[in-house]
């Protein structure tokens, strides 16, 4: 299963704590009533029967999705606690905006572009075929932070090494 959203994260101001998603529908003046809680992504993730799960996340403070309440130097601490096979790819710290060209909002975000762009030339790692970690580290291997946030990765029971994607530069 993986679960891709690219969209605005926003923060509920009466419990910094939680993350929600903004939906077409999102009001400024109703986060709560119509964003979805990165709170309910999880019954319905840890209820999947699939073996392993990934999420990637696009969105300022994606970090806060995974549980993570403080910086990525705290990333052992989350409330998804033993949770198996669950991969989280985000463009974001918990308390950091992602970044979007302003002028012009047909272009992707740079976190979605770089990993587009992994994806689709690979690189001459040697490795035919990427895990989930690989992957993330080819994708930073030129990450400019003078541009964006540098993006996270997470994994709980260790499924980073599971194969993802092939590396088109080899192909």
């Amino acid at each position: 299963l993986i679960i891709y959203y690219a969209g605005h994260g926003l923060l509920d101001l009466s419990d910094m704590k939680k993350l929600y998603l903004a939906t077409g529908d999102t009001r400024d003046n109703g986060t709560k009533f119509t964003c979805i809680s990165s709170d309910e992504l999880k019954e319905p993730l840890m209820k999947c029967k699939a073996g392993n799960k990934i999420m990637i996340l696009d969105c300022c403070f994606a970090a806060k999705a995974a549980g993570l309440q403080s910086d990525a130097a705290s990333l052992g601490i989350s409330y998804w606690g033993n949770t198996e096979g669950v991969y989280f790819l985000m463009s974001s710290d918990v308390d950091v905006p992602s970044r979007f060209d302003p002028k012009d909002s047909t272009i992707p975000t740079f976190f979605t572009q770089k990993l587009v762009q992994t994806i689709s030339e690979g690189s001459d790692s040697g490795r035919e075929i990427w895990t989930l970690d690989e992957l993330f580290l080819v994708m930073k291997q030129k990450w400019d932070k003078s541009i964006a946030p540098e993006p996270i990765n997470l994994t709980f029971k260790g499924i980073g090494g599971m194969p993802f994607c092939y590396n088109q530069y080899v192909l």
